[in-house]
């Protein structure tokens, strides 16, 4: 902004005070706007961390391995609630006409009938082999080993971005050595077009040099195109859309370590991951939760006690109540003879219908039913049932020894990858400091005239050949020590 002050006072003389004025709400726009930008695009370089969490946020098996935790957890709460009582209420209402049953007197009728019922009812298993119990077991076991299978596949994921993200990181130095190479032969292009001027040097070398530019040219070329699918591969594999800015956070003074690590136990190094990894505990939970599953299946073989419950009322139009009661006197014949009328002596009622909730409560009853179930013959369902269990109990035990047995070759893997990487790594940095130094003396040669120009293209292409096997072996060794580290107990991270 001081340089912008200057700039105006140098002006003022001979511009006025208002176009002054403009001038200096306009320069500050623009820089404005340019730090804006600049802000902009520094948000979207992502540091290795971030790539990793908005990977885990955005994978597809990661989400389907969420869905199938909630899922689990769902058949937990399930399998817990069936241990419960249930309640149930029903009420219904019928209109019947001509010749029905009436409900309230079990009689039939001709007359229209309409009739009421209300019920609640409850009933709970008091045994049933523990079918319930270890069901809700299994089942919880389940759960959680859906929980940790989603650590798994969150393992897994950091490992494939670090391996994506360093090979950005990879195309990204190998573009500066393309870059520094079309600077240097530009450079000789200047500086010989000088020579030809002066007579010191003929129109071929020119010739020769803009060729060898043109083919730097068609290295950056293909170095910028890998460094673009370098980061398409991170930003399909992090599932973010294709209109989105991304682009890798530079990592400064990133080096591999070729030391020799002391004092290596392998084998301790196994038996700790085959007892912490996520993967192991995972299928020593769904290993417990066969088992349970298996006694749940031979728990079918047993009786099952069941405890029932219920409260009932019923109302009907054709209820009848007695009412106001008397004794009245009816004729009941003649006396022969004289045909003298027999009086009798009746008790005579009022009939009405009472109304709903008064039959509602007088017709109030309550009902409990123990009842005993014995298996005896279940066309061999149960026995298949507890076969099933029973081999997908053998399955799960495998599955344990096969992943512990993965966990070992893994490990014995990354460890002799990671010898091989130092190995490499270091035969390449031979390579590429004696190439170096070949490259310092031929130029020095070459700029006095004792070596030709194909001597000096040759010591630089073998140089830049060199450097980008480094680069390479560099970016390799880095990797395989994160995957190592891993199984040490370190974070990835860079």
């Amino acid at each position: 902004m001081s340089e912008i002050n200057v700039a105006a006072d140098v002006c003022l003389p001979f511009i006025s005070t208002a176009t002054m004025y403009v001038m200096k709400v306009f320069l500050l726009a623009l820089a404005f706007i340019t730090i804006t930008t600049q802000s902009a695009y520094s948000q979207t370089r992502y540091t290795l961390s971030e790539c990793i969490a908005i990977a885990r946020e955005n994978n597809i098996t990661a989400q389907q391995a969420k869905l199938s935790a909630q899922q689990s957890n769902v058949s937990y709460k399930s399998a817990s609630y069936a241990r419960l009582p249930n309640l149930n209420a029903s009420m219904s209402n019928n209109l019947n006409f001509g010749r029905t049953i009436d409900p309230f007197s079990n009689t039939f009728t001709n007359q229209g009938v309409t009739a009421s019922s209300v019920n609640l009812s409850s009933s709970v298993t008091l045994f049933n082999g523990f079918r319930l119990k270890n069901n809700q077991e299994s089942s919880e076991h389940s759960k959680w080993a859906s929980e940790l299978n989603l650590a798994v596949i969150n393992n897994n994921i950091a490992l494939d971005v670090a391996a994506l993200y360093l090979s950005v990181l990879m195309t990204t130095e190998q573009l500066k050595t393309y870059e520094n190479n079309i600077a240097q032969t530009k450079e000789q292009l200047k500086r010989t077009n000088i020579l030809i001027e002066a007579g010191a040097a003929t129109i071929n070398t020119r010739l020769e040099l803009e060729a060898q530019l043109a083919n730097d040219e068609l290295q950056l070329i293909n170095a910028q195109n890998n460094r673009k699918l370098a980061v398409l591969n991170l930003k399909i594999y992090m599932n973010l859309p294709g209109e989105q800015d991304f682009d890798v956070a530079p990592v400064e003074n990133l080096t591999a370590d070729a030391s020799e690590v002391e004092d290596l136990i392998l084998q301790e190094i196994i038996t700790s991951n085959q007892l912490q990894l996520p993967e192991v505990k995972r299928d020593e939970l769904l290993l417990n939760a066969s088992e349970y599953s298996l006694k749940a299946a031979k728990g079918s073989l047993m009786p099952t006690l069941n405890l029932s419950a219920g409260l009932n009322s019923i109302y009907s139009s054709r209820s009848k109540q007695p009412s106001n009661g008397r004794t009245e006197i009816f004729p009941i014949g003649y006396v022969d003879g004289t045909n003298t009328t027999v009086y009798s002596q009746q008790q005579v009622f009022d009939y009405n219908t009472p109304n709903f909730f008064e039959q509602m409560n007088n017709n109030f009853g309550q009902t409990f039913n123990l009842s005993l179930s014995v298996p005896i013959f279940n066309r061999n369902q149960i026995s298949a049932g507890i076969e099933n269990a029973s081999i997908n109990n053998q399955q799960q035990y495998l599955q344990l020894q096969s992943t512990k047995n993965q966990i070992e070759n893994n490990i014995y893997q990354a460890y002799l990858n990671l010898e091989a990487a130092k190995k490499s790594f270091a035969a390449t940095e031979k390579a590429y400091n004696a190439q170096k130094a070949l490259l310092e003396q031929t130029e020095i040669r070459y700029q006095s005239g004792a070596a030709t120009y194909f001597e000096y293209t040759a010591a630089r292409n073998s140089y830049t050949t060199a450097e980008v096997n480094f680069m390479r072996a560099k970016y390799d060794l880095i990797f395989k020590e994160k995957t190592f580290g891993f199984y040490l107990g370190h974070k990835i991270d860079l």
